[in-house]
């Protein structure tokens, strides 16, 4: 799952580091940033409740 979601999004930022720049630029409309910062704060606790329910009582 790490494979499958988190590196694609690690890869991406990395090849693209204007990327979060441009999000948050002034030009940007809110809802597009606030979406984008909605899910960059949601996507841990995705990832974390996804491992629980595949690994139950595992690190």
């Amino acid at each position: 799952m790490i494979d499958a979601v988190v590196d694609p999004l690690i890869e991406f930022n990395c090849e693209n580091p204007v990327f979060l720049a441009l999000m948050h630029g002034s030009d940007i409309p809110g809802k597009i940033a606030e979406e984008h910062d909605e899910l960059h704060a949601s996507l841990p606790a995705w990832v974390r409740g996804r491992a629980v329910r595949r690994r139950p009582g595992g690190p």
